[in-house]
């Protein structure tokens, strides 16, 4: 599944229909959050190479299938990521979601810890707690 850092997967998740309808509903375009998360990306960078400019990409969907079928093959992945990961498994639980879905992921990056998601985030405006409501709303109209 290759690095898999928390600003990748956001990276990833900003292309997800869902995320990206959750997202405006927080007020907040998924473009403006890929330009806040590349500034901070960049910010954070002594010199800037090629890889970094292209972006690097993370399968989130096989993570969330691998994740929703208890697969072994997450242990690879950077403890970071492993982290959100596990966040994105708490905030299911907690909205009683029958399995996670990106936007659990989406939650899970938004509230962590990580020194580039949770900046860009909150550049932007977005709340974790708002992010939260707007997929608890979500599920309740999907069931």
């Amino acid at each position: 599944m290759g690095e898999a850092a928390p600003e990748d997967l956001l990276r990833t998740l900003l292309d997800d229909a869902a995320v990206i309808d959750v997202l405006a509903a927080a007020g907040v375009s998924a473009d403006e959050l890929r330009v806040a998360v590349e500034r901070r990306c960049l910010a954070r960078l002594e010199g800037v190479d090629e890889e970094v400019l292209r972006g690097r990409r993370v399968d989130v969907v096989a993570l969330l299938q691998a994740l929703n079928a208890g697969s072994s093959t997450l242990v690879g992945l950077p403890l970071p990521a492993r982290a959100a990961l596990g966040r994105a498994v708490e905030e299911s639980a907690a909205l009683r979601a029958g399995r996670v879905r990106a936007e659990h992921l989406l939650v899970a990056l938004v509230a962590g810890p990580d020194p580039v998601v949770a900046p860009a985030a909150a550049d932007v405006g977005l709340r974790a707690a708002v992010v939260r409501r707007v997929v608890a709303r979500r599920g309740r109209r999907a069931t």
